[in-house]
């Protein structure tokens, strides 16, 4: 019985991960409370200032991976207490309205950064 409950909370985790839960998923974090700092912004078109959607996003120091919203929106549901490095890669090529350069800010210190991403020519 025990090892079905397992297997159960195993495949939960699996598919919270799967649909951008990972941390709540892997139970180390705990639960975000409301009003709890975290660490986002928005990545947007730098010429049009259109929000781009599936933009790779990734603080390499957390080992901290997502993509934009199709909103342009990312959240890492963690505060960072100092400025860390912030990785951003387009992986889908044109699907999200062009082809755009990669981007690293090296002093991204949190919440509420307008990105601008530029097209690549």
């Amino acid at each position: 019985m025990k090892k079905l409950a397992y297997k159960w909370r195993l495949l939960l985790r699996k598919i919270l991960i799967v649909c951008g839960f990972g941390a709540f998923a892997m139970g180390e974090f705990g639960c975000g409370d409301y009003g709890a700092p975290y660490t986002g912004g928005n990545v947007r078109a730098a010429d049009t200032k259109e929000p781009i959607p599936g933009i790779w996003v990734s603080i390499p120091e957390r080992k901290a991976v997502t993509t934009t919203s199709q909103y342009g929106y990312f959240n890492f549901g963690f505060d960072l207490n100092r400025a860390t490095l912030l990785l951003l890669k387009d992986i889908d090529g044109t699907n999200n309205g062009g082809e755009f350069h990669d981007k690293i800010i090296t002093d991204y210190t949190g919440n509420g950064y307008n990105i601008d991403l530029y097209r690549k020519q």
